[in-house]
């Protein structure tokens, strides 16, 4: 699988990501929708039960730094 341009999650593509009709690698860079061009992409980790997990970067207003820690955490929990 490779890696798509960053993905706007919004209410169909959330929807097919918990029905498994969208699939998307760990470490893909997404935004939530509504987003403004300002805002820095988010990381997708996995789809659980209820929730989607994702690593916001850190910062006023999402435009810090990317917390790579935070995401390798989160995979590391998955393993």
């Amino acid at each position: 699988m490779k890696f798509l341009p960053t993905v706007t999650l919004d209410n169909a593509t959330m929807t097919a990501l918990r029905s498994g009709q969208l699939k998307l690698q760990r470490g893909q860079w997404v935004k939530i929708a509504p987003h403004d061009d300002k805002s820095k992409p988010s990381r997708f980790v996995s789809v659980q039960p209820g929730f989607l997990n994702i690593v916001h970067p850190t910062g006023p207003h999402a435009t810090g730094r990317f917390p790579v820690e935070a995401f390798k955490a989160r995979c590391e929990r998955l393993k």
